[in-house]
């Protein structure tokens, strides 16, 4: 008995497994490419987009413009890494120090200098009650190593 009602005979030598799938009988699934079928005339790659202009025919297109908002405002920020020393006087305590009061390079942000001062080395006052001396370094040296009058006097 002959049971052909249009099932395809996967035994049968007149038909293969290509033949019984649907009709098609290409070889290759329709979803796989040729390698050389990714890429286009010019040698790029199918699906690539210029970027330097999409219209080809119009040349200022071509550069990249970015035109920043009317607000901005572009800051440089100078390096204070070898800002010069100064005298300082404590607000607190009166006494004189020289050095450098410690501030953070906006430049360098990750620097940091050991011998800064981050508060008076006297006191401990903070750096923000440290002023500026109007006295020169040379100056307060001398005022501090000048003798007192009566100084030989002993007790």
């Amino acid at each position: 008995m002959n049971c052909d009602s249009g099932n395809p005979d996967y035994n049968n030598n007149d038909r293969n497994w290509t033949n019984a799938n649907n009709g098609n009988n290409k070889k290759e699934n329709n979803n796989t490419k040729n390698v050389n079928d990714i890429y286009n005339a010019n040698n790029t790659p199918v699906g690539y987009k210029n970027y330097k202009g999409m219209q080809k025919g119009n040349e200022s297109d071509k550069k990249l413009k970015y035109d920043p908002p009317a607000d901005y405002k572009y800051e440089v920020h100078l390096c204070i890494c070898n800002r010069p020393q100064q005298a300082f006087e404590c607000g607190r305590c009166h006494h004189f120090f020289h050095g450098r009061i410690y501030e953070r390079c906006k430049q360098h942000p990750l620097d940091y200098f050991l011998m800064e001062f981050h508060q008076c080395p006297y006191c401990c006052a903070p750096t923000t009650e440290a002023k500026v001396s109007k006295l020169s370094w040379a100056q307060i040296r001398k005022i501090e190593d000048a003798s007192l009058p009566n100084d030989d006097d002993e007790w």
